[in-house]
């Protein structure tokens, strides 16, 4: 059960990291190459959260906290360049689920959609659909 929804989610993920190079690489304005490196970089910290879960249990909380947001972090590097970046938000949310405290996934979870809708916004303008999307 659950290597399906791992499955699920790494095929969720790698389809949006397509989604947001092939918008960079069709509008291909001045950020493109900044915008580029922001995706591969997010996409090597992703695959290095298999180390989160070889990490001594006695560290694994700390060492997945710091992967998480250090992946956080990039995500909202990238959505500075790239608005359709904002989807990526979803695998971040059971990441955040997953990997995080039981109050603490839930807040980020809530703060990361916050940061979605108000990138998107800023991007393309505030609208009732925009923010309920």
């Amino acid at each position: 059960m659950f290597v399906g929804l791992r499955t699920g989610l790494h095929v969720l993920f790698a389809a949006l990291v397509a989604l947001v190079v092939v918008r960079v690489l069709v509008v291909r304005d001045p950020t493109m190459w900044a915008a580029i490196a922001l995706v591969v970089g997010f996409a090597v910290l992703y695959l290095l959260g298999a180390g989160v879960a070889a990490a001594p249990e006695a560290r694994r909380a700390v060492v997945g906290a710091a992967w998480i947001t250090a992946l956080t972090a990039v995500w909202v590097a990238l959505l500075v360049l790239v608005p359709e970046a904002a989807y990526l938000v979803f695998p971040l949310f059971f990441l955040y689920l997953h990997v995080l405290p039981r109050i603490v996934g839930p807040a980020a979870v809530v703060a990361a959609t916050l940061i979605a809708v108000v990138a998107l916004g800023l991007h393309g303008g505030f609208t009732v659909g925009g923010v309920i999307g």
